[in-house]
């Protein structure tokens, strides 16, 4: 797949592989009504976006192969297969990891006023 400048960019049909086989994960994102109440109560508002954000999520071990895909011709090593060691984009459960990691993260540190939303 190429972008608006001509760059390649790597794109699997996850719908076509792994969506079919994996078990829905059921995280409740937050309502953005109630984080709108939330923050109501504070005057000065930041936010964050964050770019490749699911790239630091590491897959587990025996998670990886699912997430195999072969590259005709994309790479030097023609037809070769290769394995995401990451959360990547796209896939049915990343969404919901996303969210838990980032609440996570918010509690463990003790973060006042922080509100993860996807």
């Amino acid at each position: 797949m190429k972008d608006e400048n001509h760059e390649k960019h790597l794109a699997i049909d996850y719908p076509q592989t792994i969506h079919r086989f994996t078990q829905f994960d059921s995280f409740p994102l937050p309502r953005i009504s109630d984080t709108v109440n939330e923050i109501a109560q504070y005057k000065v508002f930041s936010t964050l976006d964050l770019q490749s954000a699911y790239h630091p999520i590491p897959l587990k071990e025996d998670d990886k192969p699912y997430t195999a895909f072969e590259a005709k011709g994309a790479f030097e090593a023609k037809g070769a297969l290769y394995q995401f060691t990451w959360l990547s984009f796209g896939v049915t459960n990343g969404v919901a990891c996303f969210q838990r990691e980032m609440m996570k993260f918010v509690e463990d540190n003790h973060l006042k006023a922080v509100f993860p939303y996807i």
